[in-house]
């Protein structure tokens, strides 16, 4: 969970990894103050985005059974699905070792 610097309206003016002494209040990065600051779509459209998003690590769940059943290989997908796929994979790790704070909007 992120740490957020504010202004004195409350609107977040900066995101933090770690607690700062500027910045020393956690928050769910779902928070709307955070997704505001983010540029992230609120409402209806972040319910949709949401779900577009899960739906996504769905279908990378789905390829990832499909190639360890050996019904498909990695290299049977396109190119660009390949790439996509492996950058995706390559972000997920780097955020389970807690290397971007991004990892909790439960965006990727």
């Amino acid at each position: 969970m992120p740490y957020i610097r504010t202004d004195t309206a409350g609107n977040v003016i900066s995101l933090h990894r770690d607690a700062t002494p500027d910045a020393h209040e956690q928050v769910a990065a779902s928070d709307p103050r955070v997704l505001a600051f983010l540029g992230m779509p609120r409402g209806k459209d972040g319910e949709f985005l949401t779900l577009d998003l899960d739906l996504i690590r769905v279908i990378e769940d789905v390829v990832d059974v499909l190639i360890e059943k050996n019904l498909i290989t990695f290299t049977d997908l396109p190119a660009a699905a390949q790439e996509k796929i492996f950058r995706r994979r390559n972000k997920r790790e780097r955020s389970e070792e807690g290397g971007i704070l991004v990892k909790s909007l439960k965006l990727f």
